[in-house]
């Protein structure tokens, strides 16, 4: 069982991606997995941009980021997905917490509930995602929030058509 303390140190440990020329951004029905390592080689982890799943209510901003360590989804943001609900026993622990969190929204693992979600804009400063253009700024929010070291060494491709 990996407890919190785990699951904080490895979202904030430093890491780097490592991924060959420019990050293309998946169109829609597809998805990209991008590795990356900590900085002291410790802990590989996959992060995942999953445009698959279309939503018939917002088709074009269908989106889901995922990061994963050992195949345990530590973070991720759903964007035009389905309203999220939280445990009861969550929100009597964690009284800041919704019983219901519409998208977008961010989940992050708790040891105890597995995975609870947050309004998006609680973790992340996304702004107002008005067109698909503004996913590729939700996806390098996400990255820095995940503590991608050399993030500017990338270009993100910023159109998707």
């Amino acid at each position: 069982m990996i407890t919190n303390e785990k699951i904080e140190c490895l979202i904030n440990v430093l890491k780097n991606l490592l991924h060959e020329g420019i990050i293309n951004f998946p169109q829609m029905g597809h998805e990209l997995s991008l590795n990356a390592k900590s900085i002291d080689k410790r802990y590989d982890f996959r992060i995942i941009i999953n445009r698959v799943t279309v939503r018939p209510n917002n088709p074009e901003l269908k989106l889901s980021l995922v990061a994963l360590y050992e195949n345990l989804r530590l973070i991720a943001i759903d964007i035009a997905g389905s309203d999220h609900r939280n445990p009861e026993g969550a929100i009597n622990k964690y009284h800041d917490l919704q019983e219901i969190v519409p998208c977008p929204h961010f989940h992050i693992y708790d040891e105890e509930f597995n995975n609870l979600a947050f309004p998006l804009p609680s973790i992340i400063d996304a702004g107002e995602i008005k067109d698909v253009n503004d996913l590729i700024n939700v996806f390098i929010k996400f990255l820095e929030y995940f503590s991608i070291n050399n993030l500017s060494d990338y270009n993100i491709q910023a159109t998707l058509n």
